[in-house]
């Protein structure tokens, strides 16, 4: 699977203008609302190391989900947008260092 960077582009006050909810243009938060998974006690108990985790530490993500709905929004300007939920059932999570090892490991094996 290919990861895409989600990484809004950097916007000046001026091109903020009349946006729903702008960011802050120094606010340092470079990604959509809606991008941030939290896990919370018994999803943080139910993945072991988790909870050793380092704030600033890089984590590969892999999961499991089912679409539950799509929506299409149309603007005067006829521009389309579409909103894609997914509810997810299954993640795993884990340290970059440790996802590379055990990838590594796993292509060794075959």
């Amino acid at each position: 699977m290919r990861l895409i960077d989600l990484k809004l582009p950097k916007m000046s006050t001026k091109e903020m203008e009349g946006m729903e909810q702008p960011s802050m243009p120094d606010s340092g938060d470079r990604y959509p609302y809606g991008m941030r998974l939290t896990f919370e006690g018994d999803q943080v108990e139910k993945m072991p190391g988790m909870e050793k985790y380092k704030v600033g530490e890089k984590v590969t993500i892999d999961g499991e989900g089912e679409v539950t709905s799509i929506r299409m929004n149309e603007d005067k300007d006829k521009k389309r947008r579409y909103t894609v939920e997914v509810q997810l059932h299954r993640v795993g999570c884990d340290t970059k260092e440790n996802f590379d090892d055990s990838f590594d490991e796993a292509a060794e094996g075959e």
